[in-house]
């Protein structure tokens, strides 16, 4: 599992990072977030905070689906990250 910390203003670019070839995701809302699940079942949930909402907090969970779609996100959503 990976967390990573985004602006929130950066939500659209994880967004389009993960709906576009090769991640193809599919989206859903959960309590103060979006998850994003994979192709390969791997999720990006996405959680916004009271504290500090200005920033938003990245987990990627079940890396073991395909860790080079994995490795790939990471790489992506560390672009981005703070």
């Amino acid at each position: 599992m990976s967390d990573y910390l985004i602006k929130k203003e950066d939500s659209i670019n994880l967004r389009n990072i993960v709906l576009s070839s090769p991640f193809i995701a599919s989206e859903k809302g959960i309590q103060y977030g979006v998850q994003y699940t994979l192709k390969c079942g791997i999720r990006c949930n996405v959680h916004s905070s009271e504290k500090t909402p200005d920033t938003l907090k990245v987990t990627i969970q079940n890396k073991e689906a395909d860790t080079e779609i994995a490795k790939l996100l990471d790489f992506h959503i560390s672009t981005i990250s703070i």
